[in-house]
């Protein structure tokens, strides 16, 4: 049972690998696109840079520390937020299993809640938060 479930998620596994070394170059020029912007483009370009990077939780931390001081403190929070929820990896499962239209709902619903609440806090004036 134990292999079959390794040889059963290892491609997702690996397919996360990929992405994720795939883009490792792509972070620089990611953060130059959203530091300029608007605090709300911002925020969009790292909700989908952490959909795209697919890391784990405390990769996405030591990632968004290394953005900190070229982006608006809601845009790091939006990354670490959404990504440990939704990712490429975790789509990819979620399909393997359930019906593409609960997927994409529970993709959107995930994304508005994430981003609704994220700008709340950043309209707020980010809690008083500086990084």
């Amino acid at each position: 049972h134990a292999q079959n479930e390794f040889f059963s998620v290892g491609k997702f596994l690996l397919t996360g690998i990929f992405a994720s070394t795939l883009f490792q170059d792509m972070i620089p020029r990611a953060v130059a696109a959203g530091g300029a912007a608007a605090p709300w483009k911002a925020l969009l370009v790292m909700m989908g840079l952490a959909f795209v990077l697919s890391l784990c939780s405390s990769s996405d931390a030591v990632v968004a520390r290394s953005m900190a001081g070229s982006l608006p403190v809601g845009a790091v929070l939006g990354f670490l937020v959404f990504g440990p929820m939704m990712d490429i990896k975790n789509a990819a499962m979620l399909l393997s299993g359930f019906k593409s239209g609960f997927v994409i709902r529970l993709f959107a619903t995930t994304f508005l809640v994430c981003f609704l609440v994220i700008g709340v806090f950043m309209t707020g004036g980010s809690g008083g938060i500086r990084i």
